[in-house]
């Protein structure tokens, strides 16, 4: 199993978000200095205009090896939770 997140911009009233250089973890911190949290997965895709992921970049990186498995006689599942794009 793998778990990749997709960023979105930074939402109002969220200090900071960042992904590590190696892209497999994040960082959130809230207003007024509350505790930071981490989280990691797989992979990081990233929401700010310089590292950007659009929805095809997205597809490659996440379903399309999902499909490749599925047509070589394999099972596979994608599961999508969150904001879907505009």
């Amino acid at each position: 199993m793998k778990t990749c997140i997709r960023l979105r911009p930074v939402p109002p009233g969220v200090k900071s978000v960042a992904s590590s250089s190696d892209r497999r973890g994040l960082t959130i911190q809230l207003p007024g200095g509350a505790k930071l949290s981490e989280f990691f997965f797989d992979k990081v895709l990233g929401a700010e205009a310089s590292d950007a992921t659009t929805q095809v970049e997205c597809f490659r990186e996440v379903a399309l090896p999902l499909v490749e498995h599925v047509l070589q006689g394999y099972n596979a599942t994608c599961f999508a939770y969150g904001q879907t794009g505009r």
